[in-house]
């Protein structure tokens, strides 16, 4: 019942996706054809995420941001590298301070993940938070239009 989000594209073309499965135990990894569409589905990733992002980042390293995590009276966030061909975490980043940065994308030129901080059907404020996966940092650049629900870079080519 829950839908395929946080698509991304590699360099070479190869499409794939992710999702919540709720009340399942782990989440679902998807390879997408582009010409039909259809998705293979790779379950069972060994990963329960919510209001993440899924992207690659600027050396084809695919990453799932995850949202930010109570463990009794602490919160922590975690970003896994995941192998492109299944979905399975290879490793994994703490991330400090925890803040939701869903659907987002790398910028091509600062390998720095760009993602969105929101409340789903709320007119709180969206904000722009920046990942910095070499060091385990995130920040909060400023707010956005609200209700963004996605963001992308293209490199320009010349």
């Amino acid at each position: 019942p829950s839908p395929v989000h946080s698509i991304t594209i590699h360099s070479n073309g190869r499409m794939v996706g992710w999702y919540d499965e709720f009340g399942g135990p782990t989440d679902t990894f998807v390879t997408i054809d582009k010409s039909t569409g259809m998705a293979t589905e790779f379950p069972d990733t060994g990963l329960d995420t919510s209001a993440n992002g899924l992207s690659f980042d600027v050396d084809n390293l695919l990453w799932n941001i995850d949202t930010p995590r109570r463990n009794g009276t602490v919160q922590t966030q975690t970003a896994y590298l995941l192998d492109p061909k299944t979905g399975k975490p290879l490793a994994s980043v703490p991330l400090s301070p925890p803040t939701m940065a869903a659907l987002g994308d790398f910028n091509p030129f600062t390998n720095l993940y760009y993602g969105l901080k929101f409340n789903s059907f709320s007119t709180d404020p969206t904000f722009f938070i920046v990942v910095d996966l070499s060091t385990g940092s995130v920040t909060t650049l400023g707010q956005t239009v609200n209700n963004l629900h996605t963001l992308a870079f293209v490199k320009k080519v010349k």
